[in-house]
C-alpha cells in the first residue's frame, strides 16, 4: 500500500493526541522536504517543531467558539524524502492521492518543508479532483521561470502549479514581494491577487476579491488553500526561508481563513491545506513554529465548524 511504502511515524503526534484513522476527521501529514531554499535553510526541520509547538498551545478557537481538542485528529506521519527531488515529489502525489481515494470526506492538511511540496500535492490532486484552484497566501508570487537555473526551486513553485491547472485557478492573497517578471506574467493572465498593502488598507474589500473570484463551484470544485509561513510579517514570523517587511499581522490572517473556509463549504467545495517555509534553526523562541500551529488550529476549527457544526 502507498502509505505503508511512502510515510513512517513521526516522533510527535500533532497536538500531542492520536485518533484512529477512520474515526478521524482531519489528517495530518508530513512532508520534510528541502533541496532548493536559497536564503535561510531549515525548512526541513518544520514538521517536528510545529507538532513540538501544536503539543504546547491552547487549541480553543475564539472566532469558532470551539476546542479544537474535540475534533478527531489522525497524524499519520511523515513522508519518507528520497535525496531525488523526482521521486520525493512522486511520492508526494502519491500519497495525496491515496488520501483523497481512503479520505476525501476529510480534511487533510500537510506540513512543509519548503514551498516546493504544493506542486506534489497539486499534482496528487488533479489526479483525482476536477478543477482544482488554489489559494496562495504568500509573501511572494512564486512565478519565477527559474530561479538560479532551477525550474523546480521554491521560487518557481506556482509557475509549474500554473502550467497545471491554468494561470487563472491560482489567488494570491497577501503578496508583497516579485520580481518584473511575475509582475508581468501576473498582468499578461489576469490572475487574481491582492497585495498586503491594499489588505491593510481595506481587509474586508480584499477578502471579498478572493471570495468572489473563488465563488464558482464549476470551475472552482475543489481548492487548496496554500499558507506560505512568509506571508506573516517577521515581527510576528522570523524564522521563515525569504522574510519579508511589510507583511500580515495573525489576526489579519486569522480572521481571513474564517471568512474563507465558511463560504467554500457552504458552495460544496471541498478543501485541502499544506503550511510551509517555517525555518525552526532560524525561529526565535520558536515563535514561528506556534504561529504556524496555531494558524493550524484555526484552520481546523473553521472547516470543522461550517461542515459539522459543534459535534465531533
Amino acid at each position: 500500500m502507498v502509505l505503508e511504502a511512502f510515510v513512517t511515524k513521526a516522533y510527535s503526534y500533532f497536538g500531542g493526541i492520536e485518533n484512529d484513522f477512520n474515526s478521524a476527521r482531519v489528517i495530518v501529514v508530513g512532508v520534510p522536504f528541502e533541496v532548493s531554499t536559497t536564503y535561510k535553510t531549515g525548512t526541513r526541520f518544520a514538521p517536528y517543531a510545529i507538532r513540538i509547538a501544536a503539543s504546547n498551545i491552547e487549541f480553543y478557537s475564539i472566532r469558532a467558539n470551539i476546542d479544537v481538542d474535540e475534533v478527531p485528529i489522525h497524524d499519520l506521519g511523515d513522508i519518507i524524502i528520497s535525496s531525488n527531488r523526482d521521486e520525493t515529489l512522486k511520492r508526494i502525489e502519491e500519497v495525496t492521492a491515496t488520501l483523497v481515494d481512503n479520505a476525501d470526506n476529510k480534511l487533510i492538511i500537510f506540513l512543509g518543508g519548503e514551498h516546493t511540496i504544493t506542486l506534489g500535492v497539486i499534482r496528487g490532486l488533479t489526479r483525482k479532483k476536477k478543477n482544482t484552484c488554489v489559494v496562495n497566501i504568500d509573501a511572494h508570487f512564486d512565478l519565477r521561470e527559474e530561479y538560479l537555473d532551477d525550474k523546480f526551486s521554491h521560487a518557481s513553485v506556482m509557475r509549474r502549479i500554473a502550467e497545471l491547472i491554468s494561470p487563472r485557478s491560482i489567488v494570491f492573497y497577501g503578496v508583497r514581494a516579485f520580481s518584473k517578471e511575475e509582475k508581468e506574467y501576473v498582468l499578461k493572465n489576469n490572475i487574481t491577487y491582492v497585495d498586503a498593502r491594499e489588505i491593510l488598507e481595506s481587509p474586508l474589500q480584499s477578502t471579498e476579491k478572493i471570495l468572489e473570484k473563488l465563488n464558482n463551484p464549476t470551475t472552482c470544485a475543489h481548492i487548496h488553500v496554500s499558507v506560505d509561513m512568509d506571508v506573516y510579517d517577521p515581527s510576528y514570523a522570523p524564522g521563515v526561508g525569504n522574510p519579508e517587511p511589510e507583511g500580515l499581522t495573525p489576526s489579519t490572517i486569522f480572521d481571513f481563513i474564517h471568512k474563507l473556509i465558511p463560504r467554500l463549504q457552504s458552495n460544496g467545495q471541498t478543501i485541502t491545506v499544506d503550511v510551509v517555509e517555517v525555518s525552526p534553526p532560524n525561529d526565535c523562541n520558536d515563535i514561528t513554529s506556534i504561529l504556524a500551529a496555531k494558524t493550524i488550529v484555526e484552520i481546523i476549527a473553521s472547516w470543522y465548524t461550517s461542515k459539522y457544526g459543534h459535534r465531533k
